[in-house]
């Protein structure tokens, strides 16, 4: 019966690209020319000194992805989510997963929560990180304070910005182990910076990032 419900749902409403709407494979799939537009799998650059490790990015932050991205963001809208989380699947195998131990989001203040259902970044992410056999620690970052988006600010602008906007509230599960920080956007890097700070000071003994979209090049 579900198999049966699943193809009459399928005739009625077929899977599209998220970016151009051309009917595709499976849900969540893109279409060839959409996804070598945004697939863009790469090594951030990271301060040298810095708590990161290093941070990879999965796509461009433009075309279809950054179409999904405002809508879940700004709309409170997570129906094409599964076309950005289904781009995990295109990772190496090897890739990130045998250099961590855990798994945390960046979180996102409860006032935001609230209005806007979720927070984006787990949504993306949770279901990766477990099938990938990683425990997903999503109490240990607490936003304490909503900011002003980043891209807005001068980099004087942005360290004020993020001060005391972030604690740990469970720092036993992080520490001694290799601590993989998610995110959905790396725009100037001092979110995931300040963030990886804090687990670094408290008890991790490395963090690396990932992030499923940013407009800066490789390191």
């Amino acid at each position: 019966m579900k198999d049966w419900l699943e193809s009459l749902y399928g005739l009625i409403w077929p899977p599209r690209c998220p970016s151009c709407g051309t009917e595709v494979e499976r849900r969540g799939a893109w279409c060839e020319g959409c996804l070598a537009e945004v697939w863009a799998l790469r090594q951030l650059a990271v301060a040298r000194r810095g708590p990161l490790v290093r941070c990879t990015a999965l796509t461009h932050y433009r075309g279809g992805v950054k179409h999904v991205l405002r809508d879940m963001k700004f709309r409170g809208q997570r129906k094409d989510a599964l076309c950005l989380s289904s781009l995990l699947e295109r990772l190496p195998a090897s890739s990130l997963v045998g250099d961590c131990d855990c798994v945390v989001p960046v979180p996102i203040s409860e006032r935001r929560r609230r209005v806007r259902g979720f927070n984006q970044t787990e949504v993306l992410f949770e279901a990766w990180a477990r099938e990938k056999g990683l425990e997903w620690c999503p109490e240990v970052l607490v936003r304490v304070r909503d900011t002003e988006a980043q891209w807005k600010l001068s980099k004087r602008e942005r360290k004020a910005n993020l001060t005391d906007a972030f604690r740990v509230a469970d720092d036993a599960k992080i520490r001694g182990r290799r601590v993989l920080l998610v995110d959905d956007i790396y725009t100037t890097g001092a979110t995931m910076e300040v963030c990886a700070s804090l687990l670094v000071r408290s008890g991790a003994s490395q963090v690396s990032g990932l992030v499923m979209a940013s407009e800066t090049e490789t390191r």
